[in-house]
């Protein structure tokens, strides 16, 4: 019996253990129904909320230059605060190619003052008797007012201030391309690169 067998054993024992072989080395074909190779890592993220936060402290000094000032000069310095204030954070956004954020960022800065301003003169306790005529409710309009600008600029530097940086086409790898120049004297043609 033993003698039957080794021509078998001959033949089937380096055909078995030479499939076991591939078949380790092989990876396994992936399942009719296993999930697709996950989306490439996305681009890395950065924060510009310093540039707005510099914006706004240039405006919170030219407010603060308007209410150390009475008369003709606090106006004058008022106004270009103002400019600075609505403006100047949101042309940061349109700096970063932000649309969304440039249009959010101002909506904030016009409705967050004046909700503000009606809280604070709605909530203020004023005494009719003791107090000039509605300057009690002003004064706290202003602090609402204020408060509702100092919510916008940290909503906007701290919320609103983050873009995805993409990496440059020479960092991704070589690349060339071919160039063709048509002259008042004659063409050329070449290739350039980045390597």
């Amino acid at each position: 019996m033993r003698a039957r067998l080794r021509p078998v054993l001959a033949v089937a024992l380096p055909l078995l253990f030479s499939g076991r072989v591939a078949a380790a080395a092989d990876p396994p074909a992936p399942a009719a129904d296993a999930a697709p190779p996950s989306d490439p890592p996305a681009a890395p993220v950065r924060w510009y909320g310093w540039q707005t936060l510099a914006v706004d402290a240039g405006a919170a000094l030219f407010f603060a230059g308007a209410r150390a000032t009475e008369g003709g000069v606090g106006s004058a310095l008022f106004v270009p605060g103002f400019l600075l204030y609505i403006g100047g954070a949101p042309a940061v956004h349109g700096f970063h190619h932000r649309d969304g954020a440039l249009v959010a960022d101002l909506a904030l800065r016009i409705a967050l003052p004046i909700a503000g301003a009606f809280l604070g003169a709605a909530g203020a306790r004023c005494d009719e008797a003791t107090d000039l005529p509605g300057l009690c409710r002003e004064a706290a309009g202003a602090r609402g007012a204020m408060g509702g600008m100092t919510m916008a600029a940290a909503i906007d530097a701290l919320g609103l201030s983050w873009e995805r940086r993409t990496v440059p086409a020479t960092a991704r790898g070589p690349a060339w391309s071919p160039t063709v120049a048509l002259g008042p004297h004659g063409m050329s043609a070449g290739i350039g690169g980045a390597f």
